[in-house]
């Protein structure tokens, strides 16, 4: 077992590659979680970079992504990647790409933070560098999902949103759901301005539970506030019917373990992001 969390198991260092010890055997499904390793980029993109953010080589990004796709045997038309605008746009994906594939840059669904399909072999994969992403599987009527859930769509509901439109498709019952959340800023160190407290005081989503204040360490002793990302989408989903028990998070903070996975709290600006990806197999 990797030395990173009880809850996340190494599945490839070449690439570097995880999936949660807890789901990874339910039939049906497969889920990876990215991490940084193994990959071509350089500097705060280093090294398996899989986004095209306009400060890493583009040449690069598609390196990384068909060495994952490789690994993984998947081909990239039959992957998808969204625009991830930190709303509470949730898209339907039918088909696979007829003109293009997920190596183009230009491959993803506009206007979209969470996407769900009934179809099996159709890749849905989100990307981050300190959000949440979360995989959601419906064990009764194969259908999955990916949420991109920064603290914005947070706050929107959209976790929520998203496991009651899956249910709607699907026909099934919360408790056949089951959820992952990858690595994300942590607890530990996601630290917000109380104006987002503020927001959660009114909020129907978020309540004012998913914050705590600590005394900061220095003379100054000031009390310095932090969002639990992970504890107010857990309850988001728990809220559905899903049982606490389907619900398994990584409980790895990326700023804290930086060097595994992508983190713009700690590396700053033009730093790459790594990713999440879940799809239904053939029956």
């Amino acid at each position: 077992m990797n030395p990173l969390s009880k809850n996340l198991l190494a599945v490839s260092s070449e690439p570097e590659l995880f999936q949660s010890q807890k789901f990874r055997s339910l039939p049906g499904v497969t889920h990876v979680i990215t991490g940084r390793q193994g990959g071509s980029s350089q500097g705060k993109c280093s090294s398996l970079n899989i986004a095209f953010n306009g400060w890493d080589d583009s040449r690069n990004v598609r390196r990384n992504r068909q060495r994952i796709f490789t690994k993984l045997h998947v081909k990239p038309d039959q992957v998808f990647f969204q625009e991830q605008v930190h709303r509470d746009t949730i898209s339907l994906v039918e088909e696979k790409w007829a003109a293009t594939s997920a190596l183009s840059e230009e491959a993803f669904i506009p206007q979209t933070d969470a996407m769900i399909t009934v179809r099996p072999n159709i890749v849905l994969a989100a990307k981050a560098a300190d959000c949440l992403l979360i995989a959601l599987f419906d064990a009764h009527n194969p259908t999955v999902a990916i949420i991109h859930a920064g603290w914005r769509s947070t706050m929107l509901g959209l976790a929520v949103k998203t496991v009651k439109k899956m249910l709607t498709i699907s026909g099934s019952e919360p408790q056949n759901l089951h959820a992952v959340f990858s690595p994300s800023a942590g607890p530990c160190c996601y630290e917000v301005g109380p104006e987002l407290l503020a927001q959660a005081q009114q909020n129907q989503f978020v309540k004012p539970i998913h914050f705590v204040y600590k005394n900061d360490q220095s003379e100054t002793g000031k009390r310095r506030l932090f969002f639990d990302l992970w504890a107010a989408n857990r309850d988001q989903i728990r809220s559905t019917g899903v049982p606490s028990e389907s619900i398994d998070n990584a409980e790895i903070c990326t700023m804290c373990f930086h060097e595994h996975f992508f983190s713009y709290r700690h590396d700053g600006p033009e730093v790459g992001s790594h990713a999440m990806m879940i799809w239904l197999q053939d029956q």
